[in-house]
């Protein structure tokens, strides 16, 4: 570690100033109102009363609760024109102790005192004055010292110069109060109250379970952190003891798991064994660091409040679950996860650390490293979890100064494993995991530098401390990615991920970097989202917690609109392009292509995209049922589950280790070189898991460019290694109002191998349709017969948008769509080997794939699970249907492509509103100009020119024939980079030349796009 571990407490995530801090913020306010006699003085500014407000909104205090307070609420009683009325109202024993009713101008500054004495029985009210009118006394006696401030209104309310006095003494101001992060603290607390609850009616016995209601111990973070972090910081709050008696039992039912014992049945090659274990493990790795990290935070935050013997306990469990070897899951434990395989955690010489401090690159057949982990994998969470529970007891005054070497080896693996890991691959804030693991990974990232920050000594140079050059820029992927219906696409292992998800990531980065972009999408996108389901109370929990960890006073939001319309995140290879930041109304193409190729959380899905307008229109297929799954396995991380391109040989093997043959969809995968999880070096350049991923992106105003480079991700020596799957994908705005996007897809595809059956993919939640209906060839396909072999247009519909693909080439295809449920023939179900199960003949046709057979190939279905399976489902369903996916579109070549050739697609789509039909939609047809000498052109009716560079590398020659116009407006793509052409005008050939020359006229960009005749 760069900096010893403080001494004062707290220090684990927060200290005693961060507290302060944002106790001021949220105007939580003195722990009591004054007893006997105050005075309350706050300027309101009402708005009107909207569809998303209660019908009496508290202003301050609250009309439901218990014993003796005052409260100023929102009436429906009748109020003079331009006013609202609020009644104020004081509380007794039940009974009214006071009433009376204010009319303050609705959108006007309004000065509010309210002033009692309880041993006088006298409270009075004023409205623009400062003499208040005394209150008719209801109640023999009255006194508001329980209640705690609270404050709610109508949206857009302010409240600003807010005043409270105890006799004559000034005891909190607010310049203005924050009502969004006040409510927020309000919906905090009544998410700790609620743990508090529940833990207060459980009994010793029901503490060990499946992660609901009382049980606390398991179900990892999100159960057991979560609820040490809501009983600490509610009890340090506000001091009420059901919060420190609640999180005293949870302390408890930790220790109980720490020091029990259990009864195991395990069932390996036939032979059934019992034994009695211990239940210190119990969970294995996601649930030990959670108790760790637990124990850590009520450890640090009820230091003074815990007796001698309490910390003694918490501390002696903390190192004891972190030195225990799980009996039953070899290396599912905090031994392994800190230091590495065959390694024991010993204590002895004032040292408690791992036996032999672990690499941090991988030597020695992965014995004593985590090093494979870095990248992807679990033991970042567990890390982070041991880190918790080391820095909350580690340090002289508290009697651990011997954990300091494994806090060492935990700090060395973050920083210089974890975090220059997610420095690489998300340089820009990307990760190949979007959207929905790298949301936990993103938020986890922020907060995890802050455990670190927080519980060190203050640094000279916090350049030397912890770092994480990604920080600020986590959150760009969830700005650019965000969908119509404040979702994101369903890319990689997909769980429900909407605008709020990332809110920890926008105030992290307000909070490093002053982002006013980063704040107002977690204003205006991430808060809203989070409260819409119940829009009308308005208290997110999580900001409260946010803005705690993320100090953002100071920072004024910016509107998104000057933001560039499309984003390019390097190594990770998301490539975000749209064509308005009104979002409802957006077309967001969504491409990626990485460069380098893991499996975990990470698809087979290089140079592929999806598009969304009003709905999923092409999308990534399948469901995030269960990792692991016989469907995720042979279906949904596979390329046929993606907009990408397949390469079936009928000669290749899918495998699984040595185990399992999987499907064979003829697409990408590790293959036996990249079996396993690659390190930091394996994914950089030179490295054996290493692709080529995007090699050019351009923004250029009215429209996005993309080429990307997907050969290494195919196996089995069957396309060129260096050029054999080549995309360039080129975003059009609209020109004229009323108008939507276009978007070209070119692809260039050399394989070196004969009979190979190469074909363009493109998913729907919806059946396509054409000129004609299709022909059932086999159950669940049906082919398109287009006349003379040429293809027709297909729409795809979803809610209120559609697309319309246009194949330009293949000039002969084969067009097929693929999928259905509850229509024609019955398809063959896989046999699911992972679990055990054997499924009839159905007519869930969506998701089917080649396997092998004893007689040759079978298009099967990989079905999903089912809840009546009664397997555990880590999506649990949560994937919209019309993000699943129902049908594929397969577009391949009349004539298999022979070897040493280049195949050639062209798609054109055609974004608009649906137009409710059940054919081809009308659409403007893109012409194709020329196909040849390894240049491919085509033009728009709108008179725009597009020229392709079909060649394996950048073009210093391209020849085109002219459209309509010798003038026309021409993008040309897959140039040498800042270099000079000379353009020679079409001779008795018609066609244009345009040659590398450097006297010539013309000059490409940085990323090989040359315009001629821009407009």
């Amino acid at each position: 570690m760069p900096a010893a571990v403080r001494d004062e407490h707290p220090r684990v995530l927060a200290t005693q100033a961060d507290l302060d801090r944002i106790r001021q913020e949220a105007a939580i306010g003195p722990l009591t109102l004054p007893a006997k006699k105050g005075k309350l003085v706050f300027t309101l500014n009402p708005k009107a009363r909207g569809s998303n407000d209660l019908a009496t909104a508290d202003v301050f205090g609250q009309e439901a609760g218990t014993g003796d307070r005052f409260y100023m609420r929102y009436s429906n009683q009748t109020a003079p024109a331009g006013t609202i009325a609020v009644q104020v109202v004081g509380v007794s024993g039940g009974s009214t102790a006071f009433l009376t009713y204010l009319f303050p101008t609705v959108g006007a500054d309004n000065k509010i005192v309210f002033e009692y004495d309880s041993d006088r029985q006298y409270a009075a009210v004023g409205l623009n004055t400062n003499n208040p009118t005394p209150l008719t006394w209801k109640t023999a006696s009255w006194s508001p010292a329980g209640q705690q401030f609270a404050f709610f209104g109508n949206q857009g309310d302010r409240i600003t110069d807010l005043k409270l006095f105890d006799n004559d003494t000034e005891v909190w101001r607010d310049d203005e109060v924050d009502l969004e992060l006040h409510r927020s603290w309000r919906g905090f607390l009544t998410n700790a109250t609620y743990t508090a609850d529940v833990l207060a009616a459980c009994t010793i016995t029901t503490a060990v379970g499946n992660g609901k209601g009382c049980d606390r111990n398991a179900g990892g973070r999100s159960v057991i952190i979560e609820a040490a972090q809501r009983l600490t910081m509610a009890y340090r709050m506000t001091r009420r003891e059901a919060f420190l008696a609640a999180a005293r039992k949870h302390i408890n039912y930790i220790l109980q798991v720490t020091n029990g014992q259990e009864t195991v049945t395990t069932v390996k090659d036939g032979v059934t064994t019992t034994k009695t274990v211990p239940t210190i493990t119990k969970g294995g790795e996601w649930d030990t660091a959670a108790r760790v990290g637990a124990l850590g935070l009520y450890y640090d935050w009820l230091h003074d409040e815990l007796g001698e013997d309490e910390r003694k306990a918490i501390a002696t469990a903390i190192r004891a679950t972190i030195a225990a070897k799980n009996p039953i899951s070899p290396n599912d434990d905090l031994v392994y996860s800190v230091c590495g395989f065959n390694q024991t955690v010993v204590t002895g010489s004032g040292s408690f650390d791992c036996q032999y401090k672990p690499t941090l690159t991988v030597v020695d057949g992965y014995k004593r490293t985590i090093a494979d982990t870095y990248i992807s994998g679990h033991t970042q969470a567990a890390n982070a979890g041991v880190a918790m529970g080391l820095l909350a007891i580690g340090t002289k005054a508290d009697g651990n100064a011997d954990v300091k070497p494994m806090l060492d080896t935990v700090y060395d693996h973050y920083a210089k494993g974890f975090w220059p890991a997610r420095d690489f691959y998300g340089i820009d804030g990307g990760s190949h995991t979007l959207f929905a693991y790298a949301v936990s990974g993103g938020n986890d990232t922020a907060e995890r530098l802050t455990v670190w920050k927080r519980a060190m000594v203050a640094l000279d140079d916090p350049a030397t401390g912890p770092t994480q050059q990604v920080l600020p820029l986590l959150i760009y992927p969830y700005i650019y990615g965000l969908r119509g219906d404040g979702t994101y696409p369903a890319r990689s292992d997909y769980f429900a991920t909407d605008a709020g998800s990332p809110g920890e990531m926008a105030a992290a980065a307000v909070a490093a970097a002053g982002d006013p972009q980063a704040a107002y999408f977690y204003q205006q996108y991430s808060i809203p989202n989070r409260n819409r389901l119940k829009p009308k109370e308005r208290m997110d929990p999580g900001m409260f917690w946010e803005r705690m960890l993320y100090p953002s006073a100071g920072v004024t939001p910016l509107p998104l609109k000057d933001l560039p319309l499309s984003r390019y995140f390097r190594n990770a290879g998301n490539v975000l392009m749209r064509d308005t930041w009104d979002f409802a109304d957006a077309t967001l193409l969504e491409f990626k292509s990485s460069s380098f190729i893991t499996v975990n959380h990470h698809h087979m899905d290089q140079n592929s995209y999806s598009l969304y307008y009003k709905a999923p229109l092409l999308l990534d297929s399948g469901m995030y049922d269960r990792y692991g799954s016989n469907h995720w396995h042979n279906y949904y991380i596979r390329s046929i589950a993606h907009n990408t391109i397949t390469v079936f040989d009928p000669t290749e093997t899918y495998s699984l280790g040595k185990t399992k043959e999987l499907s064979v969809d003829g697409g990408q995968w590790p293959g036996p070189e990249r079996e396993g999880n690659p390190e930091l070096r394996d994914i950089q350049l030179g490295g054996k898991y290493a692709l080529d991923g995007v090699t050019a992106f351009e923004e250029g105003g009215d429209y996005s460019y993309v080429a990307a480079n997907a050969s290494k991700a195919y196996v089995n020596a069957k396309l060129d290694s260096s050029a054999g799957f080549l995309r360039s994908t080129v975003y059009l705005r609209p020109r004229n109002t009323g108008e939507k996007p276009k978007v070209l897809v070119f692809d260039s595809v050399r394989p070196i191998k004969d009979d190979l059956e190469i074909t363009s993919l493109l998913h729907s939640a919806n059946k396509p349709t054409s000129t004609i209906a299709p022909t059932a060839t086999e159950p669940g396909r049906y082919q398109f017969n287009f006349l003379n072999g040429v293809a027709e247009p297909l729409t795809i519909r979803n809610l209120d948008g559609m697309v319309t693909v246009q194949t330009v080439l293949p000039a002969q295809a084969n067009v097929l769509i693929s999928g259905g449920k509850g229509e024609g023939a019955k398809c063959a179900q896989a046999t699911d080997p992972f679990f055990q199960k054997t499924r009839q003949d159905d007519t869930d046709c969506r998701f089917l794939v080649r396997k092998k057979t004893a007689t040759g190939y079978q298009w099967q279905n990989f079905a999903v699970i089912e809840k009546a399976d009664n397997i555990p489902m880590d999506g649990d369903g949560v994937n919209p249907i019309t993000d699943m996916g129902a049908w594929r579109v397969e577009i391949s070549p009349k004539v298999k492509p022979a070897k040493g050739s280049t195949q050639y697609f062209l798609n054109v789509l055609h974004v608009a509103d649906n137009d409710k039909l059940e054919r081809a939609a009308n659409i403007e047809a893109a012409t194709l100009l020329s196909a040849e000498d390894n240049t491919v052109a085509v033009a728009l009716v709108d008179g725009r020119n597009f020229v392709f560079n079909g060649g394996p590398v950048p073009a210093t020659t391209v020849k085109w024939k002219r459209g309509a116009s010798s003038t026309a407006p021409t993008l040309v793509f897959g140039l040498v980079p800042d270099t000079r052409y000379a353009l020679a005008q079409p001779g008795t050939d018609g066609k244009f030349v345009l040659t590398q020359s450097t006297g010539g006229a013309y000059q490409s960009s940085a990323n090989g796009v040359l315009e001629l005749n821009r407009q």
